[in-house]
């Protein structure tokens, strides 16, 4: 256990060599006049190393220093929305938590970095102390716990000081080409393999291996398995599956093409012409909801929620496809109002009009949003039905309309679209969320892409299930003189 003084010391030090390795960074201090021997004629106020000052913002902070025996940094490369990387990432960090509290050290995190909510609630959750580590460039505030003031006219990132000041790294998921990459060769090439430890994921983008070639030390998820096998081709099932002889009637659904892929597959959904599923094709009779892949918290659930459900629960917690979706909406019973395509303050559940193969029929991928306008997942209810519990058609316009709309009626508000036309979706809304238990059983229609999970997971649900078969397919691009003779 060492002197607040001497781990400050210690952590300037650290920062004075980095900027000595980083030969640009060197001349500029060189330049400035700032070197360790000379320093500036003004007395510092916290230790210092040329052009580097530490200083502990509190005194709980100083207490955390003061009993620490060591001190680890966490740092992460930009987690995005997709819960499987966080689940993977949860648990690589519950782990390296755990170890800290165990060897009694302190975790750093920088402040406002990917990493800081994960890691807080995880120190929170395990009772291991955290300090967050701010830099601040010239007489600006600071909230951090550990303020390190570069006293160059020079800029510095956060992730550059956590990471180079640090006595050891644990790195949960390190994104090729980062800065973060970067910071942590720089480290490797100082410091050598003892102190650094990094997260090998099977993810393309994770540096992982080449950290690992370069001399740090690599960490792997062991003995978890974090996603459910994938759906396997439907089994025998007493369940009835839509037009199961595959007639020529078939819809082939053909959806456009992601600029960046090399091949789409295409999905053919094979409608039946049956009394059983005649619904399928009925027009203004049945509203249609699909459910989605769910990125991050489900409607309803807090960020405080969402995190523990990752940091403590197992890998089928991340699991939110749109089958998990529809069977969590079936499982609970409700349809949640949630604000994803309406305005903050006007939640909405959102239903079309379009018959189901028509609606999938027309289906694409949304580069920009990186997921398909619709999925073959969700419930159909019958018009006449939802209608008594408030549900009425969206009102298209321009986004200057909805203020003229009464209060009471622009939770129904649409913008038209400039490079799609809404108005074709033929939506309709509820204002608040809606029970199944309110609506007949036989007004409500269950379906689902036809696979043994499906079959599993939907088997006993009240309401008549509706199983859609699916083939994929390949399409190849055409050669540029495929239409010459």
């Amino acid at each position: 256990m060492n002197s607040i003084d001497q781990d400050l010391r210690r952590w300037c030090g650290n920062l004075e060599s980095g900027r000595r390795a980083n030969s640009a960074f060197g001349k500029r201090v060189a330049d400035s006049g700032l070197d360790s021997a000379s320093g500036d004629s003004t007395k510092p106020t916290s230790p210092r190393a040329a052009g580097f000052s530490i200083q502990l913002c509190s005194g709980t902070a100083a207490a955390i220093v003061t009993a620490a025996r060591s001190f680890t940094t966490l740092v992460c490369s930009r987690l995005g929305h997709d819960p499987r990387m966080h689940a993977e990432v949860g648990k690589q960090l519950m782990r390296g938590v755990w170890q800290a509290h165990h060897r009694r050290s302190v975790l750093l995190v920088a402040s406002d970095s990917a990493i800081e909510p994960w890691a807080s609630r995880a120190s929170e959750l395990t009772g291991t102390p955290l300090l967050t580590i701010g830099v601040e460039q010239a007489a600006s505030s600071n909230k951090s716990d550990i303020l390190v003031r570069c006293l160059l006219a020079e800029t510095v990132t956060r992730d550059w000081v956590a990471i180079t000041m640090a006595d050891r790294v644990d790195a949960m998921y390190v994104r090729r080409g980062g800065q973060i990459e970067k910071c942590l060769v720089e480290r490797i090439e100082r410091f050598g393999t003892a102190a650094t430890r990094v997260a090998i994921t099977s993810r393309p983008a994770c540096a992982g291996s080449r950290l690992v070639q370069r001399g740090a030390i690599g960490w792997f998820l062991s003995g978890a398995d974090l996603y459910e096998p994938r759906d396997q081709s439907a089994s025998q099932s007493s369940v009835p599956v839509a037009n199961s002889s595959f007639s020529s009637r078939g819809l082939l659904l053909r959806p456009k093409r992601d600029p960046r892929s090399e091949d789409v597959a295409l999905a053919s959904v094979r409608g039946g012409t049956s009394p059983e599923h005649s619904w399928l094709e009925e027009r203004n009779t049945w509203l249609v909801h699909c459910t989605r892949t769910c990125l991050g918290p489900w409607p309803g659930e807090t960020k405080r929620q969402y995190q523990d459900s990752i940091l403590l629960g197992n890998g089928q917690i991340s699991q939110r496809s749109p089958l998990d979706t529809l069977c969590r909406i079936l499982r609970s019973g409700t349809l949640l109002a949630s604000a994803v395509v309406s305005s903050v303050k006007d939640p909405v559940v959102c239903w079309s009009a379009v018959p189901l193969l028509e609606l999938l029929g027309r289906r694409c991928f949304r580069s920009h949003l990186k997921r398909w306008d619709y999925e073959p997942f969700g419930i159909a209810v019958r018009l006449d039905a939802v209608k008594r519990w408030g549900c009425q058609p969206v009102i298209y316009g321009q986004p200057r309309d909805r203020k003229k709309l009464p209060a009471g009626d622009r939770f129904r508000f649409q913008a038209v679209g400039k490079s799609v036309d809404w108005r074709s979706e033929r939506e309709w809304r509820n204002a608040d969320s809606l029970s199944l238990s309110d609506l007949p059983v036989g007004d409500i229609r269950v379906f689902a892409v036809d696979s043994a999970n499906a079959r599993n997971r939907l088997s006993q649900i009240p309401w008549q299930l509706t199983l859609l078969r699916s083939e994929q397919l390949e399409i190849h691009r055409k050669a540029e003189n495929s239409d010459l003779s």
